[in-house]
């Protein structure tokens, strides 16, 4: 959880609707990163046979670090999802 994120709404709702905010925020970020997944896994394939020219290496291999970086946050959010805010991470109280 500690990707940067606009948390006025949360502050300004009750316990109850801050789960919702954050329960439908976590589901649009695992979406999110499982269409990521889907488009870099296609742009590998399309590039399966090309070779960069600078690099001397295929290019798909430089595309796998979109799939690979996708699929590790979708895995990463799915695992900690009910995992509750960290205790020390209090919010700014110029807010």
């Amino acid at each position: 959880r500690g990707h940067i994120r606009v948390e006025v709404l949360e502050l300004m709702l009750p316990p109850a609707g801050k789960r919702v905010v954050v329960a439908i925020a976590n589901a649009l970020t695992v979406a999110f990163s499982l269409i990521l997944l889907a488009a870099a896994i296609q742009l590998m394939d399309r590039t399966w046979l090309q070779q960069a020219p600078m690099l001397e290496v295929p290019k798909w291999t430089v595309y796998m670090a979109i799939a690979v970086g996708a699929g590790l946050e979708a895995a990463l959010l799915v695992l900690t999802w009910n995992r509750p805010p960290d205790a020390d991470h209090a919010p700014d109280p110029t807010l």
